[in-house]
């Protein structure tokens, strides 16, 4: 009935299996073999042909830097929720390097991370997790990734989040060192600039001394008031 109403006998489950993987009947198993070879399916190519596909889309979307991603109409899942569910570790890498969102909701408010952990993805959920998926997301009914993961998931996830506490840790910034401030400059008193008027007319009295022996050497003697002039022009230019 269902294959007379155009059901896919290629379509894949989340572990990669075919409907005739999963027939317990003899029978069932038979006619859907013959149906495989009616159509001239290529059994091989049907499990992997979900994953081909996502991987050039993925691969176009990073290339040209533009995710052109639709949602599934009915569930609302993005490539990476597909793509994290069914362990498409290349696929993922892609389409996170492409730059979608790791922590994208479908219409129940689960995560691509909500998805690997049901579906006892460990690869897939160290993906998410180094990538630092949100541990602390709940879904529509208040779920985090464990209260949805498969049994045999629980452990690998309290593993997985110790190791995304040490990442964030190891890439925290160091806190900025605080530089000193310089200490204040100190203000010269009136008692410096007055030490420093002095000193200037010091200068000028030796000068006045040195150019009158000189003088005295050359012309053998300076008159006085020609001495006194100097001196006090001196010491009225300090």
């Amino acid at each position: 009935f269902l294959l007379e109403n155009g059901a896919n006998i290629a379509a894949v489950n989340n572990e990669g299996e075919l409907p005739v993987d999963l027939a317990e009947e003899e029978e069932i198993q038979e006619m859907l073999e013959e149906e495989i070879d009616k159509q001239g399916i290529d059994v091989e190519e049907a499990r992997n042909g979900e994953e081909h596909k996502m991987l050039a889309d993925a691969n176009q979307w990073l290339n040209s830097k533009v995710v052109k991603e639709k949602k599934h109409d009915k569930s609302g899942a993005t490539a990476l929720h597909v793509a994290a569910a069914k362990g498409y570790i290349k696929v993922m890498n892609l389409l996170i390097q492409a730059g979608v969102s790791i922590n994208a909701q479908d219409n129940d408010g689960w995560s691509p991370l909500h998805a690997a952990a049901h579906w006892g993805q460990k690869e897939a959920s160290e993906v998410l997790v180094e990538n630092m998926a949100d541990f602390a997301h709940k879904n529509s009914l208040g779920g985090t990734c464990f209260d949805v993961a498969d049994e045999d998931m629980l452990k690998w996830l309290e593993e997985l989040k110790k190791k995304q506490a040490s990442i964030q840790k190891d890439d925290k910034p160091a806190a900025p060192r605080i530089a000193r401030a310089p200490p204040p400059l100190k203000r010269r008193s009136s008692v410096s600039r007055i030490n420093v008027n002095k000193k200037e007319l010091l200068m000028h009295q030796d000068m006045s001394s040195e150019r009158k022996r000189l003088e005295e050497k050359i012309h053998g003697k300076v008159t006085t008031s020609f001495f006194v002039f100097k001196t006090n022009f001196s010491t009225n230019c300090s």
